[in-house]
């Protein structure tokens, strides 16, 4: 029914997918059909939706964007049916390394914009960006890496980080959506990452604030001056010494819920497994949606907030 019809950005924070890919779903790919009101503008009906959350299900899975029409059609599920063991992901992280062996960041920047705009952030980074960087981390790690592999390393998340902080500054939540206190919480510091789960969080209309590795001792202050609604510690190292007591005096003193994500949920002592929402993006996004659900006041039919967009019906 059209009464149930909502605009683009409301699918964004019900879904998780950014405007910019919604519209590359239904122009190059045929995947959606919004109806459009006198004005031009999209609305999306509960089936509109519903079939936004099967493609992501697709893609979750591995499957290329440009093959999910056909199964779609097909009326199959993605839990019913067996894919191929090709990942069709190996072509774009050849593409990034190629790039990243050449120290090419025009290239980098522009495969990066080719992505988000067909990809959500959960997709992209658990089959793509994530792996590159913990391949590159773990060449690195070992001490005598091969050469120019620390440059390709520091190359790739300079890049990120700049594109996805560039990012973030053309997000904007809804009047009364939670705040969360995104912090670093590693002994090894690690901006990239969480910057990147920070413009995630903002595709789903949270107001995120990252100031990096706060120390323990400033984690009250933080939330008490950003008036957080939760405190998010995130690392894929091991975790500064004393967690498990810090994050006991900061319970006693906040009446907001203090959550761990990352690699580091698999070291951290058991009493404070149930505190951990799990260690990729896509696991970590869900845990988050469900606990902090966004609150959208009135409608808006404005469609920016991706990666180099613009408002745009």
């Amino acid at each position: 029914m059209v009464s149930e019809a909502v605009p683009i950005r409301r699918v964004s924070e019900l879904t998780g997918v950014n405007s910019v890919t919604l519209r590359a779903w239904e122009r190059r790919y045929g995947l959606l059909k919004p109806l459009r009101t006198a004005k031009g503008h999209r609305l999306y009906r509960p089936e509109d939706i519903a079939r936004v959350e099967a493609i992501q299900r697709w893609l979750a899975r591995g499957v290329a964007v440009s093959q999910v029409r056909a199964l779609l059609d097909q009326g199959a599920e993605a839990t019913e049916v067996d894919l191929s063991p090709t990942d069709p992901w190996q072509q774009h992280r050849q593409v990034m390394a190629h790039a990243l062996a050449a120290l090419d960041v025009h290239a980098l920047r522009k495969r990066l914009a080719a992505l988000t705009a067909e990809y959500p952030m959960p997709v992209l980074v658990d089959h793509c960006i994530e792996p590159l960087l913990s391949q590159w981390r773990s060449d690195v790690g070992q001490g005598r890496p091969q050469y120019g592999v620390t440059s390709q390393l520091l190359c790739f998340e300079s890049v990120l980080y700049d594109y996805f902080a560039s990012a973030r500054h053309r997000q904007s939540a809804p009047k009364g959506a939670p705040r969360l206190l995104l912090v670093d919480n590693g002994r090894t510091p690690d901006s990239v990452l969480p910057m990147i789960f920070a413009y995630s969080l903002g595709v789903n209309r949270l107001q995120v604030d990252f100031f990096g590795p706060v120390p323990q001792a400033e984690w009250l202050y933080a939330v008490d001056q950003r008036g957080a609604n939760a405190v998010l510690l995130y690392t894929d190292s091991v975790p500064e010494p004393g967690l498990e007591a810090a994050h006991r005096d900061l319970e006693r003193q906040l009446a907001v819920p203090i959550w761990l994500a990352g690699r580091q949920t698999a070291l951290v002592d058991s009493a404070l497994q149930p505190h951990c929402l799990g260690q990729s993006h896509s696991e970590i996004l869900a845990a988050l949606e469900a606990r902090l659900p966004v609150r959208v006041e009135g409608p808006d039919f404005s469609d920016n907030g991706s990666p180099g967009s613009g408002a745009s019906r």
